[in-house]
């Protein structure tokens, strides 16, 4: 290494010093930052995950009670309640309603019957996607699909009551 007389390292030595610390900075951070991004992505994808499935249960639950919203039937108003729980991140779309017999639960019940006591309720998410911000990362570009369903009995109803409109 070149010194002037007083003992310290010259000017251009200094200048690639720094360089060199630059470069190998960037060897570290670069990585650094797309493992962060990375877990940031995996964390996000999972809070969407367990967010539908809270909202399936959530209607589930509104659909064992025969709630309807004003102006809506009751499928629209476990759609809507469902949506509402998804924080806007599904359409109607997405948003299945299936009503089985309960004493044969393989046995489907199409519309407009099904919202009877007795019988089961599944609500389900399908054909959400999705995209990862990091695909680098991941080691995939293709998306992740979300799924969620929740099930539950339907309740029974007082005397005289029938179960509101699909």
């Amino acid at each position: 290494m070149r010194s002037h007389t007083n003992g310290e390292p010259s000017r251009s030595v200094r200048r690639g010093q720094r360089g060199a610390a630059l470069v190998e900075s960037a060897f570290v951070l670069f990585p650094m930052v797309l493992l962060t991004a990375g877990i940031f992505d995996v964390a996000v994808a999972l809070m969407v995950k367990s967010t539908f499935t809270h909202a399936a249960r959530e209607g589930a639950r509104y659909a064992i009670t025969y709630q309807t919203m004003t102006g809506l039937g009751q499928d629209a108003s476990i759609k809507k309640t469902v949506e509402t729980y998804a924080l806007g991140l599904l359409t109607d779309s997405n948003i299945t309603i299936n009503y089985y017999d309960g004493t044969n639960p393989s046995n489907l019940i199409a519309p407009p019957n099904g919202n009877s006591p007795g019988n089961v309720v599944v609500i389900s998410i399908t054909g959400f996607n999705w995209k990862w911000m990091v695909p680098v990362v991941m080691g995939s570009r293709s998306p992740f699909a979300v799924t969620a369903s929740s099930a539950d009995r339907m309740q029974g109803l007082p005397n005289g009551t029938n179960p509101p409109t699909r």
